[in-house]
């Protein structure tokens, strides 16, 4: 098969669908508590009670939360209430929105290559880095701010090609906005653009100043996605940029050395490959210094290193440009010179690509949160029109708070030591930690237990619990009880 654009095209998009229909859940619970359950909360499911500390000091955008919301009302109108079908329809429109971003970034940049061969390994890793369509099909800050402001990049890199087009720098503008409201952070790598074509591209200002109006419009936009979200007129943004940067209410969560990025980087990106991406981005960063690619990244992720709370997730809008910043650097070498020279050995290249391809399938296909897959089979396994769900130690649905988007609502759940009654509810499930093998209903009242699922199954219970490492790494079983019934004598 020959391998052109195309073949990189269609590969990576159809990564990009597994990845919106298998990795349930999300990569990080701000995801979760903060997006869903705050949709929730307009859409009646939830208390301002149930909700996070972020919510009762307006801090978080509504933008994301009213996707959610007129989605999951579209959805309800067509009769469909299953939250899981919903958030993977929201997983696949995020997952699509942002390949097509992507796709207009590789377009713009790839003129900038003469290497017909590098092009192509331009478009491979764009849309095949093992991590990307991951990300991709996430609904978190990170990604929806990543993907609307690489639509503003587009808009900026067309006006750069047709100067003459300045409605491209107004549209720019809403987007950078819009990018900005979904997360501050995003604002260095807006400031970054503004500066390339500024100080680098030399547009003149009085071009410049077609951002304005579309900033200001992006930002209203923003201000009233916050006013149906809070009630009120609230800029979530300042909020945002108060708690966590002026009074460092981020660092109760976490105070990491400056060196967190590069250790932790070098682990989560898979070592040693992980060493060759780290030194592609800083070998990038000083060869092309008036790249708009350097001028985006290098204050978004130097900046970081200052924050005293890190976490890796908020430097995931930078996948996007890594694998362009890669074969930049590994293509800006003469063909004789030792750096391409290891590259280009087939050694290295059939392992590097075999390591990306398992990691991308495993990544595309594997459930982004087992707590949400737990969950998705508890809503399509329980039944009955008043079930109650009893837990011996943890309840599913109480994790950090209350967290109510993805259940069923006539379940109820209470813990064993709380249940004085099983009477008036049709069906009785139970929730264990791990294996058991009976329980007592109240009254001492035997119950049989019937196993509807567990995280593992039955074999690797029976034969593979060396020294318990099931019940150590999250074990559950769910059943269902039936009362047993007294022998005739």
């Amino acid at each position: 098969m020959k391998l052109n654009r195309n073949t990189f095209l269609f590969s990576g998009l159809l990564f990009h669908i597994l990845a919106a229909i298998f990795s349930v859940g999300h990569h990080q619970c701000d995801e979760l508590f903060q997006v869903y359950e705050f949709a929730g909360y307009k859409l009646g499911i939830n208390k301002a009670a149930d909700l996070p500390w972020e919510f009762s000091e307006q801090m978080r955008s509504g933008i994301e939360p009213y996707l959610i919301y007129i989605t999951t009302k579209t959805f309800h109108l067509l009769g469909i209430a299953n939250p899981f079908h919903i958030s993977m329809f929201l997983r696949l429109f995020m997952s699509l929105l942002a390949f097509g971003a992507l796709w207009g970034l590789i377009r713009q940049i790839e003129k900038q290559l003469e290497s017909e061969k590098a092009k192509l390994w331009l478009w491979a890793g764009s849309f095949l880095f093992w991590c990307i369509p991951y990300f991709h099909a996430r609904l978190s800050s990170e990604n929806v701010s990543a993907t609307v402001f690489i639509f503003g990049l587009n808009q900026s890199l067309t006006f750069v090609n047709h100067p003459h087009k300045r409605i491209h720098l107004f549209v720019a503008g809403i987007l950078f906005a819009l990018a900005f409201v979904c997360r501050f952070q995003t604002g260095f790598m807006v400031a970054g653009t503004i500066a390339w074509l500024f100080f680098i591209y030399k547009v003149q200002l009085k071009s410049l100043t077609v951002l304005l109006p579309g900033v200001l419009l992006g930002l209203g936009l923003g201000l009233l996605a916050d006013k149906w979200m809070y009630g009120g007129w609230v800029l979530s943004w300042w909020n945002y940029l108060d708690q966590n940067i002026f009074q460092s209410r981020a660092s109760a969560f976490g105070v990491m050395p400056f060196y967190y990025f590069i250790t932790e980087g070098f682990l989560q990106m898979i070592p040693p490959f992980s060493l060759l991406v780290m030194i592609c981005m800083v070998g990038f960063w000083a060869r092309f210094r008036s790249h708009v690619i350097t001028w985006i990244t290098f204050p978004f992720v130097a900046l970081h290193f200052f924050v005293g709370h890190k976490e890796l997730r908020f430097l995931f809008p930078v996948l996007n440009f890594i694998p362009a910043m890669m074969v930049f650097f590994i293509y800006s070498f003469s063909e004789e010179q030792t750096w391409r020279r290891f590259l280009k050995n087939p050694g290295v290249l059939t392992t590097s690509v075999v390591i990306n391809s398992l990691l991308l399938l495993f990544m595309s296909i594997k459930p982004a949160d087992e707590g949400i897959e737990l969950r998705r089979r508890i809503y399509h396994n329980i039944a009955g029109n008043s079930p109650l769900l009893i837990y011996l130690e943890n309840d599913p649905y109480n994790p950090l708070s209350g967290l109510n988007y993805f259940k069923n609502p006539a379940i109820k759940t209470i813990s064993l030591d709380s249940v004085v009654s099983t009477d008036g509810h049709d069906r009785v499930y139970l929730f264990a930690d791990k294996k058991i093998n009976n329980i007592m209903l109240p009254n001492n009242k035997p119950a049989e237990l019937r196993a509807l699922f567990s995280a593992y199954p039955e074999w690797v219970i029976r034969y593979f619990d060396f020294n318990g490492w099931v019940e150590r790494s999250g074990s559950y079983t769910m059943y269902e009880l039936y009362p047993v019934k007294s022998k005739t004598p």
